[in-house]
């Protein structure tokens, strides 16, 4: 993936440097300004920072850079690495020289002398550094330590970047949740990128937990119809799901308006079309209006239209709503939903609800989607709401289209 460039600006102002050269005095400056405990350095230390100073002025960088050698070689304290460390940063930037850099910022950080203040922005920065110079063991170090001082939604998900180069992909998924988390708590709509990287995460981690929570964040902050298909078709790949439960699947990917190609409603039209001729044939139809499905050219398209067909007129002569038992009335409810006949439809989930037996989940999933059909919208809440089990999920989902629409792409 494509890196930041760590802050300059922001690590500059944390270490008490600015511009290409400050003085050690500036530093000192810096930091009682900070309110930290003032810098005072050894007298070998000073001396050879003002060569430094020198031939950073004459921009005589490699003397500098030599120098800066010679100055950490006498250096006795903590203080003395920090102002010396801050110099070398210094020449770092002059030299667009991120090697650089990243040696005098980890010098920083193990000083102990940065103000705590700015630790946070500091260990974050040496992560970044460290994963860019491929030490992933330093970067999982620093970015858990900038978590610990501050647990920012950018810290955990550059943290899980290090944990995923360490190939610890099920710790790298939850870093994600919670920096996706951190993020929705302090009011930010989380990165596209970093969501879709945590979901790859989760997948790959057999995670489906942080899967579907992501999946959840994707689809309510980016409801593209495209966002829909996919989330809809990573599900499916890593449920197991029965019949019924696959088949309503497809029906909500189709109301998002999320089938692509001649797979998706084809796949729709095999499932449906022996016990519900109406549905497959409009599938097709509608497939065949979008430009997706021709029939001169697609021999399957041709078949399963012309069997779907020749079926609907018997179908719909059969229907009834006077049924003696529950999988009638579902199959008739069904039934008539695929004609458009909703109020229908209603009736008959509501009649085989109240009868013994009955599987109440998947049938207030059907009573639910007609009833958004329908317009009844308060009503396919509470209908989405009482499903419980292994059909939970397939209800979220619809309560989701409900609070997100799914939008198509723009064209260009």
């Amino acid at each position: 993936m494509k890196f930041l460039t760590p802050s300059i600006l922001a690590i500059s102002m944390a270490i008490g440097v600015a511009g290409t050269a400050v003085a050690p005095q500036a530093a000192v400056a810096a930091e009682k300004k900070a309110k930290v405990a003032p810098l005072k350095l050894s007298e070998p230390a000073r001396k050879a920072l003002v060569e430094v100073e020198a031939a950073v002025k004459a921009k005589d960088y490699e003397t500098a850079k030599a120098k800066i050698e010679a100055a950490k070689a006498v250096a006795t304290s903590p203080d003395d690495r920090f102002v010396i460390a801050g110099q070398e940063f210094n020449i770092g930037l002059a030299l667009k020289d991120q090697k650089i850099q990243y040696v005098a910022l980890d010098a920083i950080v193990a000083s102990g002398r940065a103000d705590p203040a700015n630790l946070p922005k500091l260990n974050f920065a040496l992560g970044q550094f460290a994963l860019v110079a491929g030490d992933y063991a330093k970067a999982e170090a620093a970015l858990d330590e900038a978590i610990r001082l501050e647990p920012s939604g950018d810290h955990y998900v550059w943290a899980a970047e290090a944990k995923y180069r360490s190939k610890k992909m099920a710790e790298a998924a939850v870093l994600v949740v919670k920096g996706v988390e951190a993020d929705i708590a302090a009011g930010k709509v989380p990165e596209e990128q970093w969501v879709k990287k945590g979901m790859a995460f989760s997948y790959n981690a057999k995670d489906s937990a942080s899967l579907q929570k992501l999946s959840t964040v994707w689809l309510s902050s980016y409801p593209k119809q495209d966002n829909w298909r996919e989330v809809i078709e990573i599900y499916r790949q890593t449920h197991t799901l029965d019949t019924d439960t696959h088949l309503d699947f497809m029906r909500l990917q189709r109301v998002a308006g999320a089938l692509r190609g001649e797979k998706d409603y084809v796949e729709l039209a095999e499932s449906t079309y022996l016990r519900f001729p109406n549905e497959a044939k409009t599938v097709l139809e509608q497939g065949i209006a979008a430009g997706v499905l021709n029939k001169a050219k697609s021999r399957a398209t041709s078949d399963l239209l012309a069997l779907a067909s020749g079926k609907v007129a018997a179908d719909k002569a059969s229907l009834s709503k006077s049924v003696p038992n529950i999988r009638l009335a579902v199959a008739n409810a069904t039934a008539y939903a695929s004609y458009g006949d909703h109020a229908s439809a209603i009736e008959l989930y509501r009649k085989a609800l109240a009868m013994p037996g009955v599987d109440t989940n998947m049938v207030n999933i059907r009573l639910g989607a007609s009833l958004v059909a329908a317009g009844q919208v308060d009503a396919a809440r509470q209908a989405f709401a009482a499903v419980t089990g292994p059909r939970a999920d397939l209800a979220a989902f619809w309560l989701l289209f409900l609070d997100h629409p799914p939008v198509a792409a723009v064209a260009g």
